[in-house]
């Protein structure tokens, strides 16, 4: 989700893909196998731990020894993003990844799988300023 309102530039809330409970639908918060697939291929110092560890969490991912190289891979996907805005305002300056997926029950998406800007907004207060403060 991009966040500017009435700030000096863009910045970016991004969720990582992870595996949803087959029983109640919700997110989990072990990356999806896809997920896990990739940030084992960007060839992370500790590449056998992720690809051996078939249940990782987002947290662990992102406390690991191979989030620089995940974090690395990211902004790069971002300078591309930003390589083809059609002008520098509409660049993303900073980014932070969430600890979670936007789901119907955590309330970040309505019935209709539409963003509720206005409470992923409220819910990540601390993150988004955060980013506005560095």
């Amino acid at each position: 989700m991009v966040v500017g309102d009435k700030r000096k530039y863009l910045t970016c809330l991004i969720t990582l893909k992870v595996t949803v409970d087959p029983i109640t639908l919700a997110p989990t918060d072990i990356l999806d196998p896809r997920a896990l697939a990739w940030v084992a291929s960007l060839g992370a110092g500790h590449r056998h731990t992720l690809k051996a560890k078939k249940d990782l969490n987002i947290k662990e991912l992102l406390g690991s020894p191979s989030w620089p190289v995940v974090e690395a891979a990211m902004q790069a996907g971002v300078d591309r993003a930003n390589a083809r805005a059609v002008s520098n305002v509409a660049n993303i300056k900073k980014w932070s990844v969430l600890p979670r997926e936007f789901s119907v029950d955590g309330g970040e998406l309505g019935p209709s799988l539409k963003l509720k800007r206005f409470h992923v907004v409220e819910m990540y207060k601390e993150q988004i300023e955060a980013m506005y403060l560095e």
